[in-house]
């Protein structure tokens, strides 16, 4: 990597810039040039978006690498000079010059650069003169947050900007209309009547933190240093919520609101909400232990106290003039605030909402009773403990365990590949079907008879690892076998690298006698070096890539030299590249091996493993009632088992919830022992009725289904007054859902999980 990697060469009457880019990454030659400062046309803005659509990452495989990071910003300062010029001569009236290619190339550049006051200024009178002034609050916050971060303030003129777009659309209610098409974001444009701002009813998550100082330590410490405490505090907080997909909704004093599930929304927001509360916990404690002498000792008695709630809940603008936030409005925030002004400092209190959602994912501490008005039945809450190396069964919200029906064929075909699996046959099998039809479940119930099976009448000891994909590290190299790694060693990775590192050293001595594999396996889960190798600086990406496939196919197959082994990689729908092409070549290693690769993922274009593939279809109609009886026990009736299999398509999951909810809200009651149907029967309003669990959005700000508005209640204020059109739940068709299928509950985004009850080296 020497010498500059961008070069000027003259054409005619205007300039070409390109980059040089080394020869580890001469495939991406093509994507690193872009036409600048070409006289605006067809021609030039064409150039612009052909190079700028191959937005490929230059050396993914080398994330940490300095000189690979100098490449990378270079390359991206000049695609970012690419995306403006695009913009502005989309703004003017060139090329595809609509007003959603406008808006698309703004955000854009907004997007890659969040202090581009020119981007937001074209943004903030686009989208006040389409009507959205929560998407203009929205990106004039996140640019004047941006700059904050960087010790800067927002312009005068993007001030007046903002002040003067918001003043010249209030005009009286009755002479706003509405624009039959979206309004372009030309550059000075002078905005268009509008139709008042709506507001939008969707499940939440809510987090509120507050850094605990008790009343006179600014005097002991000094306002300056008690300032970098709370202000350090508060900063951790954001950056993790914001890393998770979280939106900083204001930030007061010693405190912070922060939402997941809006104006983003992600199937698993309470796990994101609850993880985001675990990291910045513990980045606060860390930095508290690691404090100045002067500033250590109020370690002791200032803490970070944070509450976590979920439900549903109004968002939208809130404000006036130069000033409108984006907000929300509804019970879960005022029950996150409590659980907040609750928790002991230097602990995360969660909800009851919150950890049914994501009670298998983590650990939890004692229960507290939380009181949120005078008379009011307190709520039962429950401190956050941190999460598990290894996802456990999640209970269904009925309390039991429902038995596993329709999947005989399927149970009996895995059963079949263990047994080959364990004769030393080893193969690849894939599980692929729409979200909450049982991929999971079915895996568990492989486990269990692998374990009981092979464990009582054979010489090896089974060894099951799970590697679960997550959509929050969807772009993480080799994101699937950090989770897999994290488990075998027991060891979650929100844990201090120092101890990751020690535990995955012990597990390899143990396992091989050496730590010959430590420092590629640590480079893997993305641990820094305790001390560089002799060769560090000479080892390219390619090669630094085949030493970790070389370390992970040692390893896996030490595992299957032991013992049976199977490798069950979940969701790898949202696996990244990396992990990928290395599940392919662990699927070479399967054949004459007793090791068995089982893969789940959602149908779609995904990249799966070669191998056979299992297909689960829904339900039939005698299984889905044979699992409702199961569920419920002794019913009433052939119209209790109709009013609870409405809609749900033979989704096992879905099933389960919407019996859940009928039960919450009164719909089905228990007389003698029988469950009999309320009257009038009327389906219950579903508690997460916009909820996107089972779904990945991608590639837009917000979930389709919301764009329009989610299905409402006829009657808010009564559980049980939702149509049952409307109230019930729909299969969903793929990764995405479209606006005539609502989205499932966020308690139903996995079915249960199994711990790795056993292993090799343990």
């Amino acid at each position: 990597m020497e010498g500059s990697l961008c070069t000027t060469t003259p054409r005619g009457d205007h300039r070409t810039m390109s980059v040089n880019v080394p020869p580890v990454s001469m495939p991406m030659r093509a994507a690193m040039g872009a036409t600048v400062g070409t006289p605006r046309g067809k021609s030039s803005v064409g150039a612009r978006a052909a190079a700028l659509a191959q937005d490929g990452e230059l050396l993914p495989d080398e994330p940490y690498a300095d000189w690979a990071d100098r490449a990378r910003d270079q390359l991206n300062s000049l695609r970012q000079e690419a995306r403006l010029a695009l913009a502005r001569d989309r703004a003017k009236g060139a090329g595809r010059s609509g007003p959603q290619d406008v808006t698309a190339a703004w955000l854009a550049c907004l997007d890659h650069d969040p202090a581009c006051e020119e981007a937001v200024g074209a943004l903030v009178r686009g989208y006040l003169a389409q009507g959205r002034p929560e998407q203009a609050a929205r990106v004039f916050e996140r640019c004047r947050a941006a700059l904050e971060d960087l010790g800067l303030r927002i312009s005068p003129s993007l001030e007046r900007i903002y002040a003067s777009a918001t003043a010249a659309r209030a005009p009286a209610p009755q002479a706003a209309v509405a624009p039959a098409s979206p309004a372009p974001l030309l550059a000075g444009a002078p905005p268009s009547p509008a139709r008042p701002p709506r507001e939008e009813r969707r499940p939440l998550t809510v987090l509120f933190a507050e850094v605990a100082a008790p009343a006179g330590l600014a005097s002991t410490l000094g306002l300056e240093a008690l300032r970098d405490l709370v202000g350090g505090s508060l900063a951790t907080v954001i950056a993790e919520v914001e890393a998770l997909g979280g939106t900083v909704t204001s930030v007061s004093g010693r405190g912070l609101q922060a939402m997941f599930g809006a104006p983003e929304a992600h199937e698993d927001d309470p796990e994101r909400a609850v993880r985001a509360a675990y990291r910045a916990m513990s980045a606060t404690a860390a930095a508290a232990t690691a404090a100045a002498p002067t500033a250590a000792g109020a370690a002791d008695i200032v803490g970070l106290r944070i509450g976590v709630e979920s439900g549903p809940a109004v968002v939208g603008p809130i404000g006036g003039g130069a000033r409108v936030e984006y907000a929300a409005f509804g019970d879960v925030v005022s029950v996150a605030a409590a659980l907040q002004s609750a928790a002991r400092p230097g602990s995360v209190l969660v909800g009851p909402a919150t950890r049914s959602a994501t009670a298998h994912l983590f650990s939890w501490g004692t229960a507290e009773e939380v009181t949120l008005a005078p008379g009011a039945a307190p709520l039962a809450a429950a401190y956050l403990d941190a999460p598990l190396a290894t996802a456990a069964d999640r209970r269904p919200r009925l309390g039991g365990r429902a038995r596993l029906v329709g999947r005989q064929a399927e149970l009996r075909t895995l059963d079949i590949a263990l047994r080959a699996a364990v004769a030393g046959r080893g193969q690849v099998i894939t599980l692929t079907g729409e979200p909450g039809i049982g991929k999971t479940r079915l895996l568990q119930e492989s486990r269990k008879r692998l374990i009981a099976w092979v464990g009582a009448g054979s010489t090896g000891r089974p060894l099951w690892l799970e590697g679960r994909c997550v959509s929050y590290a969807s772009a993480t190299p080799y994101g699937l076998y950090r989770q897999l790694i994290a488990g075998w060693i027991g060891v979650p990775l929100d844990q201090p690298p120092a101890r990751i590192r020690a535990a995955l050293a012990d597990a390899l001595a143990r396992l091989f006698g050496n730590t010959n594999l430590l420092r590629p396996l640590a480079s893997m889960m993305g641990l820094a070096q305790e001390e560089p190798a002799p060769t560090a600086g000479k080892v390219s990406p390619e090669e630094m890539q085949r030493q970790t496939f070389a370390a992970v196919r040692a390893l896996v197959a030490r595992f299957a030299a032991v013992g049976p082994t199977v490798l069950a990689l979940e969701d790898l729908h949202w696996a990244d590249p990396t992990s990928l092409r290395l599940t392919a070549e662990l699927a070479e290693l399967a054949e004459g091996r007793p090791l068995l690769l089982i893969a789940t993922s959602r149908p779609g274009p995904h990249a799966l493993p070669p191998g056979r593939e299992i297909r689960l279809r829904a339900l039939a109609a005698d299984a889905a009632e044979a699992l409702a009886t199961s569920l419920l026990g002794k019913v009433g009736g052939p119209q209790v088992l109709a009013a609870a299999l409405a809609s749900t398509d033979g989704n096992p999951l879905f099933l389960e919830e919407r019996m859940a909810e009928m039960l919450e809200a009164g719909s089905l009651v228990r007389d003698e022992g029988t469950w009999r149907l309320r009257e009038p029967a009327s389906p219950p309003c579903r508690s997460y009725l916009s909820g996107w669990s089972g779904h990945a959005w991608t590639g837009s700000a917000r979930p389709p289904s919301t764009r329009s508005g989610p299905p409402r209640c006829s009657a808010l204020s009564s559980p049980a007054g939702c149509s049952p059109q409307r109230s019930a739940p729909r299969r969903p068709h793929s990764s995405r859902s479209s606006p005539s299928c609502p989205p499932a509950t966020w308690c139903t985004t996995r079915s249960a999980r199994g711990p790795s009850s056993c292993s090799a080296t343990r």
